[in-house]
């Protein structure tokens, strides 16, 4: 059964809005934020996305807005009212800051700092003199996404050349490209060996810099670079004549390039 230390708390407190430590979460100390009316999750945060599940149903349940997925958990308990729990089950880049439960005339808002995967025992406000916890009637979650970023690899643009974008064809020339990057082709720089020296170095950055640029360019890939900072870079770094700078920047562009290839 619920605690009940917080029924008996606010039975004492009579301001609209308060914040206070919720007893008996999950968490330590969400912060709960009481609102009258019907506000929404930017109301609280200009930067959060929102999925409203109107009304919730009774018991176990499992919802998405085709981003968000979560599962909920809404129920009575005797002489207390209605509480709701929650867990977010996907994507792990996004995060859950707050929850608005709405119930009655107002309801709670759930603030997270740090953002939660799941929380208990929320509740909106007492339903008039029952001195219960009135039955939620629509809950949103607040939330923000992490952006996720995509990027192919060597290997993949070596073998897939009807998946380049327009305006580059295997045998244009490397110097076409990059300044300094002299007549080899992409294609080649694709294949090139590593090495020792500058002239190993030199080959590392261009291996990974022509994968760099078709992820870049291409527009189905959300790549970490834009095409013009990526080929700035390449072209800095070259023209430093610096083994360390080339091999700093190659390793960058190579975990940018293994970010995950969404394309065939």
């Amino acid at each position: 059964m619920k605690l009940c230390t917080e029924t008996l708390f606010r039975s004492m407190l009579m301001p609209m809005v308060m914040v206070f430590a919720l007893a008996g979460s999950a968490v330590a100390n969400p912060q709960v934020e009481e609102f009258a009316g019907n506000p929404n999750c930017a109301d609280f945060d200009a930067d959060n996305l929102e999925f409203k599940i109107d009304p919730p149903p009774v018991g176990d349940s499992h919802h998405t807005d085709s981003v968000l997925n979560v599962s909920i958990s809404h129920y009575e308990v005797d002489g207390e009212g209605w509480y709701l729990d929650w867990t977010r089950n996907a994507p792990a880049h996004c995060s859950v800051n707050g929850v608005l439960v709405k119930g009655g005339n107002g309801g709670n808002y759930y603030s997270y700092d740090p953002a939660l995967s799941g929380d208990s025992g929320l509740h909106a406000i007492i339903a008039g003199a029952s001195g219960k916890f009135a039955q939620v009637s629509h809950v949103n979650f607040c939330y923000t996404c992490a952006e996720v970023f995509e990027g192919c690899t060597i290997g993949y643009w070596k073998n897939h050349l009807g998946s380049w974008p327009a305006g580059y064809a295997s045998g244009d020339a490397l110097g076409g490209l990059f300044a300094g990057g002299g007549t080899d082709s992409l294609a080649d720089a694709l294949s090139y060996p590593g090495g020792s020296g500058i002239d190993g170095a030199r080959r590392i950055l261009l291996r990974q810099a022509v994968a760099a640029v078709l992820n870049a360019e291409h527009g189905d890939v959300n790549y970490a670079y834009g095409v013009a900072e990526a080929i700035a870079a390449v072209e800095a770094a070259l023209a430093s004549n610096d083994r360390g700078t080339m091999i700093g920047l190659a390793a960058d562009l190579d975990a940018a390039n293994n970010m995950g290839c969404p394309l065939n």
